[in-house]
């Protein structure tokens, strides 16, 4: 009896790892870009910090393999944590809860842009992933650049766009010329449904993300037509 015990106990751990980590290539370099502007709470705020920290151990980021960094946006952006910023897992994860809150418009394409150079400081050539959280639609008011605008730097330089839409403010149509294709946005009912979904997130972004390895086409959606994944 104990042995068997013993041995569904070490099952179970088995199968617990497999099913909450989604490897991704370890030549990825991937960037979480956090709304902290003003129609989010410090309590939505602190649910999105804590889905970065796990979506960074689902896909098994270390400074020697797949890196991350990590960015708020508001009315400017602001890097908390860039891809040499942490040696392990506890030192990034100290930095994100550290993480300060900007307020402001939710300006979108300062938040692309910082993206870009970020990218563009690492040195380093190898898949590049965005993942945009947001907590409504991109601003189009006075002194924002259009989409096409602010997603141009990143296509040049071949970048993976993820949109995660939180809440009833985010329309999904309002993002699609931003991504290749549907399977990469994302519509969560609320922030307290992030945590429930993480995982639904992360193996997607990994699938998506592994085609994207060996395609660059951003001229049709690689999808067909659009169907947005709504959580």
């Amino acid at each position: 009896m104990f042995t068997l015990i013993t041995l569904f106990l070490v099952c179970f751990v088995v199968f617990s790892y497999v099913i909450v980590t989604e490897p991704i290539h370890p030549d990825a370099d991937i960037i979480f870009l956090v709304d902290t502007s003003a129609g989010v709470s410090s309590e939505q705020f602190d649910l999105q910090k804590q889905f970065v920290r796990r979506m960074a151990r689902y896909f098994l980021i270390s400074p020697l393999g797949p890196r991350a960094a990590f960015a708020t946006y508001g009315s400017s952006a602001y890097t908390v944590i860039g891809f040499s910023g942490y040696s392990s897992d506890a030192e990034s994860s100290l930095k994100i809860n550290t993480a300060r809150f900007l307020g402001g418009t939710r300006r979108i394409d300062q938040a692309l842009d910082h993206a870009a150079g970020m990218f563009q400081k690492t040195g380093r050539v190898g898949l590049r992933i965005v993942i945009l959280l947001t907590a409504g639609n991109y601003y189009t008011g006075p002194g924002a650049s259009s989409v096409s605008s602010a997603m141009m730097p990143l296509r040049t330089l071949d970048a993976h766009l993820y949109v995660i839409g939180i809440g009833s403010q985010f329309t999904p149509l309002m993002f699609k010329q931003m991504v290749r294709g549907p399977k990469d946005i994302f519509q969560v009912p609320s922030f307290n449904e992030l945590t429930s979904w993480q995982s639904l997130i992360a193996r997607q972004l990994r699938l998506t993300t592994n085609a994207c390895k060996y395609s660059s086409r951003w001229a049709t959606p690689l999808y067909g037509p659009y169907k947005y994944v709504r959580l």
